[in-house]
This record gives structure tokens, C-alpha cells and sequence, in this order.
């Protein structure tokens, strides 16, 4: 798999994501874990949306780089983003934030993160 074909499967799974957050945080959210989004919940729930529709843009823009050099570092800033997510991700599982189906983000993001580490050592 080339580094454009998982770029553009990166931003494939996180626009429908980035839309629900954006428009329905509470009913995402609700599947994903037995707590309530408050009110100041569902607003940043909205905001990550908004954050998350933009890394689908960049994911999307970097795939359709013809520069190599330049989609390698749109690829390295994606990677971070991964790690820092997988983190965050598996760390509210652990601590019970999420419920069975919050195991499915700790694993997109670290499935993603080797798919750009794979992809960015041997470019």
C-alpha cells in the first residue's frame, strides 16, 4: 500500500467520524462509552469534530502531494497526531471513560500510527 492509499483511507474513516461528532456528539459519544456528555462535553465533543474534519482534509490534500518530500512530512505530522492519539485513547480505556466499543479508537489510531511509521521508513 502506497503512502497516498492510506492517506486517503485516513481521511475516508475521519470524515463520517468528524461529521457525527460535529452534528450528533452526544449519540457518538453514547456508543462509545456508558458516561454522559454534560453540556460543556458536547461542545468540545463539536470542536474535536471540527479538529477532526481538518486532519481528514490534510490526510485527504497530503494523499494528492506529487512532491514526495512534501507528503512524507504531511505523513510524519499524521503519525504524531496517531501517537498522541493512541495514548490519549488507550488511557481513557484503561481508566473506564469508555466502554467495549472505545477499544475500536485505541485501535485506529495505533493500527494508522504503524501504517504511517511502516510507510514513512521505508520512503
Amino acid at each position: 500500500m502506497t503512502l497516498a492509499t492510506l492517506m486517503r483511507i485516513h481521511a475516508a474513516m475521519a470524515a463520517p467520524y468528524a461529521v457525527a461528532l460535529t452534528l450528533a456528539p452526544a449519540w457518538l459519544v453514547g456508543l462509545l462509552s456508558p458516561h454522559e456528555l454534560g453540556p460543556a462535553g458536547v461542545e468540545v465533543a463539536r470542536l474535536f469534530g471540527a479538529a477532526t474534519a481538518l486532519v481528514a482534509c490534510v490526510a485527504w490534500i497530503g494523499a494528492g502531494l506529487r512532491d514526495p518530500r512534501g507528503q512524507r512530512r504531511v505523513a510524519a505530522a499524521l503519525l504524531f497526531y496517531m501517537v498522541l492519539g493512541t495514548c490519549i485513547c488507550l488511557s481513557g480505556q484503561l481508566a473506564g471513560a469508555w466502554g467495549a466499543l472505545g477499544w475500536s479508537n485505541v485501535a485506529v489510531y495505533a493500527v494508522l500510527g504503524v501504517g504511517y511509521a511502516r510507510r514513512l521508513r521505508r520512503a
